[in-house]
């Protein structure tokens, strides 16, 4: 009887070592399992057994693959759902933004790229886990490559801190007239990392907002009405009344001129040549500054010539006087 029981107990030891062993030579995942076939069929191949060697191989590989392909299945079909959404809430935020009154160009485009990144970001993170890959891994080995390119890419940052600065400040707004760097220009965007202005000669003025955050900005749209001074000069023997009256002249019935506001002509100042006058003009759209100053140059030049109206050319007057003997 005692024999009986010690052989029962053997056999089950026994059939629990058996049962146990496989789960024990398991791989853990179907990617270490096809590195172990890859290794014995390189082992197999080495031995002279090469057909032996493939048929592990092909085996190994379909068995990953079986293994796989669900996963995978699910991967797309994450990717699918989630992008679908992404897609649909950024058309709603977009419209949303565009029908707010009190939210500017710049500041949408902000907000856009900001969730455009985020998005894309959780998709990705979302997929990887639904493909059973270390998620935190991959954060800390992509924290590690942030904080060596933040230091490579230092310039792009400070850009892309001063585009935040120029959009919260709102010193210029897309659309506005502005003189940067002596340059005259219509701002078309801004971005994170630049802002784009079109010259006068049809030209794009692409500036780093690192530069334009520091650099001394006109803003010619911001304050309202613009002025727009023209500068001309008359002889010391003419009247600056009649002078003054042949260039008014010139603005009646312009419909680029605010109907609020009257032009005004005002001596400035007595200059080694002549009496330096000003034109003062009031444009309905500030982008009618240069338009206007070149056309008003050439008109006040003909109109006074036409007056006979001396428009004298620098030069020196000497009077010498005779020494009494």
């Amino acid at each position: 009887m005692i024999r009986r029981k010690q052989q029962a107990v053997q056999d089950t030891v026994q059939t629990d070592s058996v049962l146990a062993a496989p789960q024990e030579a398991a791989p853990d995942s179907a990617a270490q399992g096809l590195q172990g076939s890859i290794s014995d069929a390189s082992d197999l191949v080495a031995e002279g057994q090469v057909q032996e060697g493939f048929n592990l191989l092909a085996t190994s590989l379909q068995a990953t693959l079986a293994e796989l392909v669900p996963n995978l299945i699910g991967a797309v079909l994450v990717f699918i759902i989630c992008y679908t959404l992404y897609r649909l809430l950024f058309g709603v935020l977009r419209r949303v933004l565009r029908q707010a009154d009190h939210v500017r160009r710049g500041l949408e485009t902000l907000v856009l790229q900001g969730y455009r990144l985020l998005a894309l970001l959780s998709i990705t993170i979302v997929v990887l886990g639904q493909l059973d890959l270390d998620i935190a891994t991959i954060l800390t080995g992509v924290g590690l490559a942030g904080i060596a390119l933040s230091f490579a890419a230092r310039d792009t940052l400070e850009n892309i801190m001063s585009g935040v600065s120029i959009l919260a400040d709102a010193s210029f707004r897309i659309g506005d007239c502005v003189i940067v760097q002596e340059s005259y220009g219509l701002v078309e965007e801004i971005t994170l990392r630049s802002t784009r202005v079109r010259t006068r000669r049809n030209e794009i003025l692409v500036v780093p907002n690192k530069l334009m955050a520091n650099e001394q900005v006109l803003n010619l749209s911001s304050a309202q009405p613009l002025r727009v001074e023209l500068p001309f000069q008359i002889g010391y023997d003419e009247k600056p009344d009649e002078a003054r009256e042949v260039v008014l002249a010139l603005t009646d019935g312009d419909d680029r001129l605010r109907d609020d506001t009257t032009a005004r002509v005002v001596v400035t100042g007595l200059g080694d040549s002549g009496v330096n006058m000003n034109l003062w003009l009031h444009p309905k759209d500030p982008l009618m500054e240069r338009e206007l100053t070149y056309d008003y140059s050439e008109r006040i030049l003909l109109a006074l010539r036409n007056a006979g109206i001396e428009i004298p050319y620098p030069h020196v007057h000497l009077k010498v006087d005779q020494a009494r003997t």
